[in-house]
């Protein structure tokens, strides 16, 4: 591959500035770079993100919601990387297959954290003793977040799921 090291894609293609996506993806590139977080990882984990400090109960939901919105990022982030990190594999190479199922992996690990957030966003109660507009406040973000999941994330999986299938079909 000129210019380029063997096993990855072309070094002509670019990751998008500030995302942490290398220019190449080579197995050994992806599984390093997924692993620290870079290319398809993210932080990896969703569970058990407790509010910071013991404070009133509204201080502990809109810190929940907090939590869940930057893990809505944070996932979200991580599923573009794993596409952007398929659509610059080299598909000519002899280490494709081994790309492809390393932004496999990561995608399984994706899936999971979409899924995890759905779950703890169902989990994240608002409850009576907090203030009226407090409550309002709680709702509010938490209906944008589950509407962000449903319009954003759970489309962007879908994609990423197809260009995966579409991919493994390419090695195989």
């Amino acid at each position: 591959v000129g210019g380029s090291e063997a096993g990855g894609v072309d070094s002509s293609a670019v990751g998008s500035a500030g995302s942490g996506v290398p220019a190449r993806v080579g197995a050994a590139d992806a599984s390093a770079a997924c692993a620290s977080g870079g290319t398809c990882g993210g932080s990896g984990s969703l569970g058990g993100a407790e509010p910071e400090a013991a404070g009133t109960e509204s201080a502990e939901v809109l810190s929940q919601l907090a939590s869940l919105e930057e893990q809505c990022d944070t996932v979200s982030a991580s599923v573009a990387a794993c596409d952007a990190a398929l659509q610059r594999i080299d598909y000519g190479d002899v280490e494709a297959d081994e790309a492809v199922a390393v932004c496999g992996a990561h995608a399984s690990v994706a899936l999971a954290s979409v899924a995890t957030l759905s779950v703890r966003l169902d989990e994240v109660q608002i409850g009576g003793s907090t203030s009226d507009a407090a409550r309002e406040e709680a709702r509010a973000r938490r209906k944008a977040l589950r509407n962000r999941l449903e319009a954003e994330v759970h489309p962007a999986m879908d994609r990423l799921r197809a260009a995966l299938a579409q991919a493994r079909r390419r090695v195989e």
